[in-house]
């Protein structure tokens, strides 16, 4: 699809300050480091734009963005940019789900280009049984580059309309299913070198060419790994991956991608080094993935404050920072897969992670990403134990949270989703007079009232 779209210049700085040493002599540190010594950068840097069009988000597909809530808080931030990920042969999958599949993902981007969005990346992922499997460890069937060619060209024809770049595999180096290691005979770099050269050929014109999505590859301190690599060997796993596919004849594109999950965890910025040593230093560069997941406390429950921490630290490295003028935070809603590194809980409330996320997004009204609506409080006996509980609804969610009495504890907590909007007003009673508490909103709009059944409030009572 052709459209009008930003034009991302490409800096290369002669600040000395800029010049990136070569890895064996650099020493790691931390983004919060980094992001102060760069404080003083000049401001003419290739660095994430401010606009809508450096901070975008990279996500799951679900009807209408999951739940109404997570919609409103997509709307709120207006990403210019945004990025799914399409099995290659999903157009020709026998699976029954398929054809569905398709049309979420494109109401999906109808409706985030409805709130915003002006430029649509999609990066092809493995075949849409193995996507869809469980266990993706074991290498999956991969296609030739024939087969390759022929299925994504079906996909480029329903979806061009709707989209402005093309990736030819996600995190190819990343071990999951459809590629092997940097030797690998049959399914390694010579094959993601093919796959982009066929991509190349396909892209329709005015369209971009994105690399492969490459994954870093670190250990629990963030140091790039060494794994699989030749007797004294000195490169990362992926500069010696890179090396192997470029040498087959791959390339780069207009943009280079990458994945640098472990360096926001371990917050040492080594293996994003890695990676720019690695592209030329005329090529672009998108993180085309890239989130934070929350620790798990001592007593179970998700450290925000940890996910927030790191989400603000990295904001804060990709203002400063040349070269990397775009960033797609994965995910946005937490759908209770296995992965979560979510800017919106389950509920649909934003955690404190959205707020920096979107600040940065709407730097020409961050405002409208920190204007919460007033807690709603209510409370009654709504577990029948003799003892009052208390209950907070948000409005501009529909978000409801429980504690239980007396102790009010987060193990007490339950959490809900109901109707959202500030013109619902909650009130409680036994409406059924089943000895439970049940919860009610009063429509002021209309007057009508919907209750909620207590203890367990699945089901509303008529």
């Amino acid at each position: 699809m052709s459209n009008t779209r930003q034009t991302v210049g490409r800096f290369i700085s002669a600040d000395p300050r800029f010049k990136r040493r070569r890895a064996a002599a650099r020493v790691p540190f931390v983004l919060a480091a980094l992001a102060f010594c760069l404080a003083f950068a000049p401001s003419n840097s290739n660095a994430a734009a401010e606009n809508g069009w450096g901070f975008g988000i990279a996500d799951n597909v679900h009807p209408n963005f999951g739940l109404p809530a997570v919609e409103t808080h997509f709307k709120q931030m207006s990403p210019k940019i945004y990025r799914v990920q399409v099995p290659y042969d999903i157009i020709s999958s026998t699976d029954p789900t398929a054809r569905g599949r398709v049309a979420d993902i494109k109401a999906q981007i109808a409706r985030a280009r409805q709130h915003g969005v002006r430029h649509v990346l999609l990066t092809f992922s493995m075949g849409y049984a193995d996507y869809q499997a469980a266990n993706r460890f074991p290498i999956a069937e991969t296609p030739t580059a024939d087969e390759y060619d022929a299925e994504i060209r079906r996909v480029i024809a329903e979806f061009d309309p709707l989209v402005d770049a093309w990736s030819p595999a996600n995190e190819p180096n990343a071990g999951w299913r459809w590629f092997g290691d940097a030797h690998h005979p049959t399914k390694g770099p010579a094959l993601l070198a093919a796959y982009f050269n066929k991509l190349r050929l396909a892209v329709p014109e005015g369209d971009e060419l994105v690399s492969p999505e490459f994954h870093d590859r670190v250990d629990a301190e963030g140091t790039p790994t060494k794994d699989g690599q030749h007797a004294g060997d000195s490169r990362s796993s992926v500069s010696h991956f890179i090396e192997h596919y470029l040498d087959a004849g791959g390339g780069w594109g207009q943009h280079a991608a990458f994945h640098p999950y472990g360096a926001v965890r371990s917050e040492n910025t080594s293996s994003i080094e890695d990676f720019l040593d690695a592209v030329p230093p005329e090529v672009d560069v998108w993180f085309t993935e890239i989130g934070a997941k929350p620790d798990f406390t001592a007593t179970g429950t998700k450290d925000e404050a940890t996910q927030t921490s790191r989400v603000r630290k990295l904001v804060e490295y990709l203002k400063v920072t040349p070269r990397v003028s775009r960033a797609y935070f994965y995910n946005l809603w937490d759908d209770t897969s296995t992965w979560d590194s979510a800017l919106i809980r389950h509920d649909g409330s934003p955690r404190p992670s959205w707020s920096v996320w979107c600040g940065a997004a709407r730097s020409d009204d961050p405002g409208a990403c920190v204007r919460a609506a007033v807690l709603q409080t209510f409370s009654g006996d709504f577990d029948g134990d003799g003892v009052d509980d208390v209950g907070n609804r948000n409005p501009a969610t529909g978000g409801i949270v429980i504690r239980r009495g007396p102790t009010f504890a987060f193990s007490t907590e339950t959490n809900l989703t109901w109707v959202f909007g500030a013109h619902f007003q909650p009130f409680t009673g036994d409406f059924n007079d089943d000895g439970f508490t049940d919860i009610a909103l009063r429509d002021a709009n209309s007057g009508i009232v919907h209750r909620l059944a207590g203890p367990n409030f699945s089901s509303e009572i008529r």
